[in-house]
């Protein structure tokens, strides 16, 4: 049997910002699609409740990502940039935990 691992203390932080990340993408692509789009349908477009989709909105806007106008939000020149340095950076880090998940088992095996 495999024992429970302590996602509370270990790796819980780890996915809920991965959690946040999908999030802020999911949004960006569609006020992409989508421009200009309010809080409502946003919400409506991804399901989300509107103080999360708030909170996106203003993450996205700190990046220089999106900015806010009367209809709603529209995307930055940035934006459509963005995707290709988040992969890199996304698949970068994919490497670092696949790393240590190697350590992981390297240990495990020096204990047994």
């Amino acid at each position: 049997m495999t024992p429970k691992v302590a996602e509370d203390s270990l790796t819980m932080t780890l996915r809920n910002e991965i959690d946040l990340i999908e999030r802020h993408i999911r949004i960006l692509d569609v006020v992409i699609r989508e421009a200009p789009i309010g809080v409502i349908r946003l919400s409506k477009e991804t399901g989300l409740p509107d103080h999360r989709i708030r909170y996106s909105l203003r993450m996205l806007e700190r990046e220089g990502l999106i900015k806010p106008t009367q209809e709603g939000a529209v995307y930055t020149k940035d934006a459509k940039r963005i995707f290709p340095q988040l992969k890199v950076i996304l698949l970068d880090l994919g490497d670092r935990l696949s790393t240590v998940a190697k350590q992981i088992e390297e240990e495990r095996r020096k204990v047994k």
